[in-house]
Parts: C-alpha cells; structure tokens; sequence
C-alpha cells in the first residue's frame, strides 16, 4: 500500500511564544496592501519580530504587529514608533520628510505580549533594555528576499 497519501493530524499543538516583556528586534515590515476591516478598507503593513526566547526546538519566536499605514497623531503605527523611540515624539521636520519604515527593521526593542483567544499578540513596543539587547539570530529571511 501506497503511503504518500495518507495524511495524519500532527501529534503536538503549535507552541506559543512566551508572555509578558520580551527582549527582540524588528526583522521585517512589509506593506499588506488595502485591507477590509470592521472600519472599511485600510491601508495596512506588518512589522515583523524575532523574539530572543526559542521553542522547544530551540528556533526563536517570530511574531508581527499589523498597522494602518498612517502617522495620523491618533494612529496606532505613530503611537508604537514613539513609544519605542523612548517616548521622543516626532518632529514637524521629520513627519514633513516623511519616515522610512526601513529604518526599523533590525532595530533591538522590548515587546509586551499578551496572549488573546488562541494566539500571543504584541501589545506594545518599547524601547531596548540597555543592559540586554536581542540583536537577532539571523535567520529569518525577509519576505522582500524570499
């Protein structure tokens, strides 16, 4: 009998990443596109983490944050980005120049995660802990690369 077709449901759940603050760097951001939401459609992007705690296989945690695309001062997006900027606001030159996600990425911070229903969500991003900070493993490939 042929086994290539018989398919089994995998015998351990999916581990999730530890709760609560979590020394990590920002390994990605990509643009999703226009996306419907409970709000109507929405421009929205990713930010992606690596976290520095590792499963049972010893790979580490990669987690995103998604975000309307706006640097509106009520947006969630500009919230995140100032807080992790140690609070430092941004300055009328900087938002008339316009900020480059780029810069994010491979930027050391501090996550709070929370878990929600089934699945661990980042809550907020701060700024790196200076005595401790996760500079990534390097081996996640960014999916502008894949």
């Amino acid at each position: 009998m042929d086994n290539s077709l018989v398919i089994k449901p995998k015998s351990k759940q999916k581990e999730s990443a530890p709760t609560g603050i979590q020394p990590a760097v920002c390994c990605d951001v990509f643009d999703r596109g226009i996306q419907q939401t409970k709000f109507g459609e929405r421009h929205e992007l990713s930010l992606i983490f690596e976290i520095e705690a590792t499963n049972s296989e010893g790979e580490h945690f990669i987690l995103s944050a998604v975000f309307t695309k706006s640097l509106h001062p009520k947006s969630n997006l500009r919230a995140e980005l100032e807080r992790w900027r140690g609070g430092q606001p941004f300055t009328d030159d900087e938002l008339s120049q316009g900020f480059n996600l780029e810069k994010v990425v491979g930027q050391p911070c501090m996550l709070l995660l929370t878990q929600k229903n089934s699945y661990v969500c980042v809550e907020s991003i701060m700024p790196p802990n200076d005595d401790h900070m996760f500079k990534g493993s390097g081996s996640y490939t960014r999916i502008k690369d894949r």
